[in-house]
């Protein structure tokens, strides 16, 4: 592959400029920056004229800047275009809403259209990344620091748009649906509400979504299932579970440990892998922190204990008043929702109850004390009364879910 790198260049286009390029084989990446008007003063009382920084990309094949036909219109700027690593030959994923593929057969360019999502921005996430599982779901838009090389790197199997897996290696892909009207009928009526993969098959031939249908006796609760594609064979089946048995929280869809510890990959009659759930076990609930969930910036992490019962809130305040020697410093009380303060050395920790809405308590600091050193301590308490939970205790201020 020949040489690439990025150039810093300042040829000014109008109100854009090109920022970086890069270039591999017969393909150019330009990054753009254009100015956008904000659109928020009219709301906030500023500039009309103000504007903010967009980025960009447009691509060169040969020197020649290309335009794609994604169905409805051209494309000719994209959110995200980057060079995908391990292809052996250049090869780019690029796109806005419409996802393609680009590569160069017989010296001619060649586009494919992997998928196209109509009413909202592009996605991608490595289904293998980790350890063989899947990683971080991002948008098109996004700006990953990892990607500033120009190459997306991390695996082989790429989730395109949810709907489409490409081999960045083969650059073969396989198409598929999960929320048609017949996918449905396949499922039994089982919705992919959480838009990231939750799991992949040891053969890497099936990816696992976590899906739910409402119930026909209360449509404001849902039954939750796994729906699991198998975009090699076309075949979708689901797999329904218990939310309480299984401990489940929607942000678990986003945590491989959850599904492998309640589910397991197993072979049929026919030699195909299925998923099954494991034999229920004498288990528990505990809490779990949101910045062990993949994506979440280091300054949003929190503790959260859930499904809970309100006399939990009295307990965990005499907990951290005579564990952690806090002090209460400040309480508020909403329609549906609580918020204590407590100071515990120089940090203020926040006790938030939300447990009349969603019966969830959680912990983390305050807004002004949100420092590593404090998070720190947030990750103690939590890790603390994960232990005591372990042995017993607090288990009987926990609910099920409806």
């Amino acid at each position: 592959m020949a040489l690439t790198k990025w150039l810093s260049i300042s040829a000014l286009l109008g109100c854009q400029s090109i920022d970086k390029t890069i270039t591999s084989g017969p393909f150019t990446i330009e990054r753009v920056i254009k100015k956008e008007s904000n659109g928020s003063w009219y709301n906030n009382g500023t500039s009309p004229f103000a504007t903010d920084k967009a980025i960009y990309y447009q691509i060169r094949y040969k020197g020649k800047k290309i335009s794609l036909r994604n169905g409805e219109s051209d494309d000719k700027l994209f959110y995200k275009a980057l060079f995908l690593n391990h292809s052996g030959k250049p090869a780019i994923l690029a796109g806005s809403a419409a996802m393609y593929l680009l590569t160069e057969k017989n010296g001619q360019l060649k586009s494919e259209l992997l998928s196209y999502n109509k009413d909202e921005s592009g996605s991608y996430q490595w289904l293998d990344s980790e350890n063989n599982q899947p990683g971080y779901s991002y948008k098109a838009y996004s700006q990953p620091a990892a990607e500033d090389n120009g190459y997306l790197d991390g695996g082989k199997f790429l989730l395109v748009n949810n709907n489409c897996v490409l081999d960045v290696v083969t650059h073969r892909f396989y198409p598929f649906e999960k929320n048609s009207y017949e996918a449905h009928l396949k499922s039994g009526d089982f919705f992919s509400e959480h838009e990231i993969a939750a799991g992949f098959s040891p053969n890497r031939t099936q990816v696992v979504f976590v899906g739910y249908k409402r119930k026909s006796d209360n449509h404001l609760k849902h039954i939750y299932g796994l729906i699991v594609v198998d975009f090699i064979h076309q075949t979708l089946t689901a797999v329904p579970f218990d939310q309480n048995q299984t401990h489940f929280i929607p942000e678990h869809c986003k945590h491989p440990e959850w599904l492998h510890k309640h589910f397991e990959w197993v072979v049929d009659e026919n030699g195909r892998e299925k998923l099954i759930a494991r034999k229920s076990e004498n288990d528990y609930w505990k809490g779990y922190f949101s910045g062990d969930l993949p994506g979440t910036a280091a300054e949003d992490d929190y503790y959260s204990l859930q499904p809970v019962k309100s006399s939990i809130v009295e307990t965990l305040k005499d907990y951290l008043i005579k564990k952690w020697n806090a002090s209460l410093i400040e309480s508020r009380k909403f329609e549906d929702s609580a918020t204590l303060i407590f100071k515990i050395g120089k940090a203020e920790i926040t006790l938030f109850d939300n447990i009349r809405q969603e019966k969830k308590i959680s912990l983390s600091t305050s807004l002004a004390s949100n420092t590593a050193e404090n998070r720190a301590l947030v990750r103690q308490i939590g890790k603390d009364l994960n232990a005591q939970l372990a042995s017993g205790q607090f288990r009987e201020y926990f609910d099920v879910f409806d």
